[in-house]
């Protein structure tokens, strides 16, 4: 932020832990109020949900490493991974190995669904591999999207209880305020410290439902958030406990 004085000189303000705002004061109190912690993120254009944009129908036929179709997952949104499994796959430990929205390591296990599907409680931005501990008795298909529509991605700061304002804009046009009552829905970060393998996302998640006509993730609609956060001075505060690395 630059201030001109009005002499031909500026003052230029690169951070700050409090900026205040206006000149009322009342008795020994500092003037005005303390502007609000808001972040804004864009997105960009979220794709669709791809069930199989990760593996394609591949049957291992015991302990291995899946073949990735690509490591960067929804063009780069961190999300949720979904695991399909066609046969009973509950004796199968999936290990996870990628980067969260910061481009930060995480490792994350999912145990395999018999016939079904499972989610990662992660969202990650590129996945480097996913070893099966066994056979998973069938063919798999790993991507993103939840089922029956939509899609859930990663909030990129710690998103800690419902005091926490987050707002939605879709191509510029604010959509809601999103709360765990609205048509898009948030989860609050997972504060266990230290991270383990199977600990939820350390931010939160967002969820985008795919019941509304007018907000596709399609790639044709340009996502933003404005998000309060809780200490933009502590590192932990803001981002959230340190991933699980392996």
């Amino acid at each position: 932020m630059t201030q001109d004085t009005g002499n031909g000189a500026t003052h230029t303000l690169s951070h700050a832990s409090n900026i205040r705002v206006g000149s009322a004061r009342r008795g020994n109190s500092s003037k005005g109020i303390s502007m609000p912690s808001l972040a804004q993120w864009n997105f960009g254009a979220i794709g669709a949900p791809d069930t199989n944009g990760l593996v394609v129908a591949e049957d291992l036929g015991g302990a291995d490493d899946h073949t990735l179709a690509t490591t960067i997952v929804n063009g780069g949104t961190a999300c949720l991974l979904t695991i399909t499994s066609a046969g009973n796959a509950s004796g199968c430990t999936f290990t996870i190995t990628g980067t969260d929205i910061w481009s930060q390591a995480q490792v994350e296990t999912v145990v395999g669904a018999n016939a079904g599907v499972v989610s990662s409680v992660k969202a990650f931005r590129t996945v480097t591999s996913i070893a099966a501990s066994a056979d998973a008795l069938g063919n798999i298909d790993i991507g993103w999207g939840l089922t029956g529509g939509g899609i859930s991605i990663g909030l990129p700061y710690a998103f800690v209880d419902a005091t926490s304002v987050l707002t939605l804009h879709v191509d510029g046009l604010p959509v809601d305020a999103i709360t765990t009552a609205s048509l898009h829905t948030v989860t609050a970060g997972v504060t266990t410290d230290p991270q383990t393998a199977t600990t939820g996302d350390p931010r939160g998640l967002l969820v985008i439902a795919d019941n509304s006509s007018a907000i596709e993730t399609d790639g044709s609609l340009n996502f933003t958030i404005i998000q309060s956060v809780t200490d933009h001075s502590d590192e932990e505060l803001l981002y959230g406990v340190a991933n699980y690395a392996g």
